[in-house]
């Protein structure tokens, strides 16, 4: 099989850090051929090279046309269609279109890619439909390669799904309660606004906020729908984030116990996927600094907490996140994963 051929639709915030996976390290076995953006290929050629958090991207970028950009060995056409029923994917024989625009977040509107060529299409949040939303180490073994639009979900999915799955794994969790510690992002503002929550000042905050992470692992874990809640603290961070997560497991069982299980269920979860690049388990990750730019999306830490809970036990867990390149390295592995 020849490499996968690839399209971005958004090539802002979460496609160039998929670009910068693709190309440094899946370049033998994915292409960019095409892109699309209300932006133009200047700007989009110009943005690229430089990164505020993750420095300098690793291929020369130049722009060669008015509508194309070379990106290390990929030419790629750059199209500024509005509606994506538009963008000729058939015109490149796209294989996998990223929906990065955040726009095209269910299974009808993100058909207009496959009308306009694409062969199937991988969808950069969580969708509020029945698109089947997949967690890399959790529920990818579930595809059938008959899936045309799937969901990555979220960043923070990403983390506490493979969290839960190695608790989940060996003992049985009845409930649980999480909370994030999210770094700022693009929908968040400089200054106050109107409206209050989300729309004070990132700056200098800690601002609480809604997540529906613990409620979309019920996504990927169908037996614990409905079993898990969670809130969020978005902070004045560029990225790396964190989550805490309380799950109440059946039976009496130590910290040592539960240690154990989770370093056991983690090496299980890399085994069966194709890169084994999902999670860790141990003491390396002290802060939210040090998981920046991993390829991970759940970098669990040894300080395991519990607590007896009558005849069941309270378990604290917590795991970092990049929330950028960690969620971009998946939404590539994706793409491998949905082509075999």
């Amino acid at each position: 099989m020849g490499k996968i051929r690839v399209g971005f639709n958004g090539m802002g915030r979460i496609g160039k850090n998929v670009m910068r996976v693709i190309t440094s390290t899946l370049s033998d076995q994915i292409e960019i051929v095409a892109g699309n953006d209300l932006v133009s290929a200047a700007d989009i050629a110009n943005s690229l090279p430089k990164d505020s958090i993750h420095g300098r991207f690793p291929v020369d970028v130049k722009l060669i046309s008015d509508n194309v950009i070379k990106i290390g060995d990929n030419e790629v056409t750059v199209y500024a269609e509005k509606d994506a029923n538009n963008i000729p994917w058939a015109k490149h024989n796209v294989d996998i279109v990223f929906e990065c625009t955040g726009f095209y977040l269910s299974q009808e509107k993100s058909q207009a890619h496959i009308n306009a060529g694409a062969k199937k299409v991988i969808i950069s949040a969580p969708c509020k439909d029945d698109t089947k939303t997949v967690v890399i180490g959790v529920n990818h073994e579930t595809l059938t390669g008959s899936e045309t639009i799937v969901s990555n979900a979220s960043c923070t999915t990403n983390c506490l799904a493979p969290m839960t799955h190695a608790i989940d794994m060996t003992y049985k969790v009845i409930s649980g309660l999480i909370c994030t510690t999210h770094a700022a992002t693009a929908t968040q503002n400089v200054a106050d606004t109107f409206g209050g929550g989300k729309n004070r000042a990132t700056l200098n905050n800690i601002i609480p906020a809604s997540t529906g992470a613990a409620i979309a692992v019920g996504k990927v874990l169908p037996h614990l729908n409905g079993k898990l809640n969670g809130t969020a603290l978005r902070v004045p961070t560029d990225t790396g984030s964190v989550v805490e997560a309380v799950y109440v497991i059946e039976g009496t069982k130590s910290a040592d116990e539960v240690k154990a299980a989770i370093a056991a269920n983690v090496e299980k979860i890399n085994a069966s996927t194709p890169l084994g690049l999902v999670a860790t388990y141990g003491d390396f990750y002290e802060c939210s600094r040090d998981c920046v730019g991993e390829p991970y999306t759940s970098m669990i830490t040894d300080n395991i907490q519990v607590v007896a809970a009558g005849e069941n036990t309270l378990v604290k867990v917590t795991s970092f996140y990049d929330n950028e390149m960690g969620y971009s390295n998946k939404m590539a592995e994706l793409a491998l994963i949905m082509t075999k």
